[in-house]
Protein backbone atom coordinates (compact mmCIF):
# COMPACT_ATOMS: atom_id res chain seq x y z
CA UNK A 1 0.00 0.00 0.00
CA UNK A 2 2.87 2.35 0.71
CA UNK A 3 4.27 1.82 -2.80
CA UNK A 4 0.84 2.61 -4.27
CA UNK A 5 0.64 5.72 -2.10
CA UNK A 6 4.10 6.92 -3.18
CA UNK A 7 3.16 6.59 -6.85
CA UNK A 8 -0.31 8.04 -6.30
CA UNK A 9 1.13 11.21 -4.72
CA UNK A 10 2.66 12.04 -8.12
CA UNK A 11 -0.88 12.66 -9.34
CA UNK A 12 -2.94 13.68 -6.31
CA UNK A 13 -2.42 16.25 -3.57
CA UNK A 14 -3.32 13.77 -0.82
CA UNK A 15 -2.06 10.52 0.67
CA UNK A 16 -4.09 7.34 0.40
CA UNK A 17 -2.57 6.13 3.67
CA UNK A 18 -3.76 9.28 5.39
CA UNK A 19 -7.22 8.88 3.86
CA UNK A 20 -7.50 5.27 5.01
CA UNK A 21 -6.37 6.28 8.50
CA UNK A 22 -9.00 9.03 8.58
CA UNK A 23 -6.34 11.73 8.99
CA UNK A 24 -7.74 14.04 6.31
CA UNK A 25 -11.22 14.42 7.75
CA UNK A 26 -14.42 12.47 8.11
CA UNK A 27 -16.53 11.41 5.15
CA UNK A 28 -13.83 11.71 2.51
CA UNK A 29 -14.01 8.01 1.60
CA UNK A 30 -17.49 8.73 0.25
CA UNK A 31 -15.81 10.68 -2.57
CA UNK A 32 -15.21 8.60 -5.68
CA UNK A 33 -11.85 10.19 -6.37
CA UNK A 34 -10.65 9.03 -2.95
CA UNK A 35 -12.58 5.79 -2.41
CA UNK A 36 -11.61 4.12 -5.68
CA UNK A 37 -7.84 4.65 -5.35
CA UNK A 38 -8.02 3.71 -1.66
CA UNK A 39 -9.82 0.47 -2.51
CA UNK A 40 -7.25 -0.25 -5.21
CA UNK A 41 -4.43 0.31 -2.68
CA UNK A 42 -6.07 -2.13 -0.25
CA UNK A 43 -6.46 -4.73 -3.03
CA UNK A 44 -2.79 -4.38 -3.99
CA UNK A 45 -1.76 -4.58 -0.34
CA UNK A 46 -3.73 -7.76 0.28
CA UNK A 47 -2.38 -9.34 -2.91
CA UNK A 48 1.20 -8.52 -1.90
CA UNK A 49 0.66 -9.86 1.64
CA UNK A 50 -0.63 -13.14 0.22
CA UNK A 51 2.27 -13.36 -2.26
CA UNK A 52 4.75 -12.76 0.58
CA UNK A 53 3.24 -15.78 2.33
CA UNK A 54 3.64 -17.94 -0.76
CA UNK A 55 0.05 -17.71 -1.98
CA UNK A 56 -0.16 -16.73 -5.63
CA UNK A 57 -3.26 -16.80 -7.79
CA UNK A 58 -3.44 -18.93 -10.91
CA UNK A 59 -6.01 -16.52 -12.35
CA UNK A 60 -7.48 -13.18 -11.36
CA UNK A 61 -10.67 -11.32 -12.17
CA UNK A 62 -12.09 -8.02 -11.07
CA UNK A 63 -15.16 -5.88 -11.42
CA UNK A 64 -15.14 -2.08 -11.64
CA UNK A 65 -12.15 -0.83 -9.63
CA UNK A 66 -11.17 -4.47 -9.15
CA UNK A 67 -10.46 -4.76 -12.87
CA UNK A 68 -7.47 -2.48 -12.47
CA UNK A 69 -6.12 -4.44 -9.52
CA UNK A 70 -6.64 -7.65 -11.48
CA UNK A 71 -4.80 -6.19 -14.48
CA UNK A 72 -1.88 -5.34 -12.20
CA UNK A 73 -1.97 -8.70 -10.37
CA UNK A 74 -1.92 -10.58 -13.67
CA UNK A 75 1.03 -8.59 -14.95
CA UNK A 76 -0.95 -6.85 -17.70
CA UNK A 77 -0.15 -3.49 -16.09
CA UNK A 78 2.84 -2.39 -14.04
CA UNK A 79 2.04 -0.90 -10.66
CA UNK A 80 2.89 2.55 -12.02
CA UNK A 81 0.51 2.07 -14.96
CA UNK A 82 -2.26 0.73 -12.73
CA UNK A 83 -1.96 3.69 -10.33
CA UNK A 84 -2.13 6.10 -13.26
CA UNK A 85 -5.27 4.33 -14.54
CA UNK A 86 -7.00 4.34 -11.15
CA UNK A 87 -6.19 8.00 -10.61
CA UNK A 88 -7.59 9.12 -13.95
CA UNK A 89 -10.56 6.73 -13.81
CA UNK A 90 -11.61 7.97 -10.40
CA UNK A 91 -11.22 11.62 -11.41
CA UNK A 92 -13.34 11.14 -14.51
CA UNK A 93 -15.98 9.13 -12.69
CA UNK A 94 -16.19 11.74 -9.92
CA UNK A 95 -17.12 14.25 -12.61
CA UNK A 96 -20.20 12.22 -13.49
CA UNK A 97 -21.64 12.25 -9.95
CA UNK A 98 -25.38 12.85 -9.99
CA UNK A 99 -25.63 12.61 -13.78
CA UNK A 100 -27.06 9.13 -14.13
CA UNK A 101 -27.67 5.74 -12.66
CA UNK A 102 -26.62 2.22 -13.40
CA UNK A 103 -28.23 -1.13 -12.85
CA UNK A 104 -27.54 -4.74 -13.71
CA UNK A 105 -30.31 -6.64 -15.48
CA UNK A 106 -30.46 -10.38 -16.09
CA UNK A 107 -31.40 -10.11 -19.78
CA UNK A 108 -29.52 -10.53 -23.01
CA UNK A 109 -28.78 -7.52 -25.18
CA UNK A 110 -31.65 -8.08 -27.62
CA UNK A 111 -34.21 -8.61 -24.86
CA UNK A 112 -33.03 -5.52 -23.00
CA UNK A 113 -33.17 -3.34 -26.11
CA UNK A 114 -36.70 -4.61 -26.81
CA UNK A 115 -37.79 -3.87 -23.24
CA UNK A 116 -36.39 -0.34 -23.43
CA UNK A 117 -38.26 0.24 -26.68
CA UNK A 118 -41.49 -1.03 -25.14
CA UNK A 119 -40.98 1.34 -22.21
CA UNK A 120 -40.14 4.19 -24.61
CA UNK A 121 -36.79 4.62 -22.85
CA UNK A 122 -34.38 3.54 -25.58
CA UNK A 123 -33.27 7.15 -26.23
CA UNK A 124 -32.51 7.84 -22.55
CA UNK A 125 -30.81 4.54 -21.67
CA UNK A 126 -27.73 2.76 -22.93
CA UNK A 127 -27.15 -0.97 -22.97
CA UNK A 128 -23.61 -1.94 -21.97
CA UNK A 129 -22.35 -5.48 -22.19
Amino acid sequence: MQRVDQIFKRYAPFSLEAELAGNNGAGRLALTEIAQPALFAVQVGITEMLRARGLAANAVAGHSVGEIAAAWASGALTLEQAVQVIYHRSQLQAGTKGRGQMTAVGLGEAAMRKLLQEMDESERCAVML
